[in-house]
């Protein structure tokens, strides 16, 4: 999951001896079939977190560094 101090974009699930346990995806899953808003929030903020992968983003920041 992406996550900073402006948009969250989606739910983080904590693995347990390494494995993702199924009532926590089912849980997970239910929140976003079930949260109209809170599915429109995640998927806000996946289009916001993404814009620092867009290639001219990268480039241009890369590019500030040298």
């Amino acid at each position: 999951m992406l996550k900073n101090d402006k948009a969250e974009a989606g739910i983080l699930l904590a693995l347990k001896d390494g494995v993702v346990d199924y009532k926590d995806l089912c849980d997970a899953m239910q929140i976003m079939l079930e949260d109209e808003s809170k599915y429109q929030e995640y998927q806000t903020g996946a289009k916001i977190l993404f814009e620092q992968f867009d290639m001219k983003n990268f480039a241009k920041n890369y590019y500030s560094l040298y």
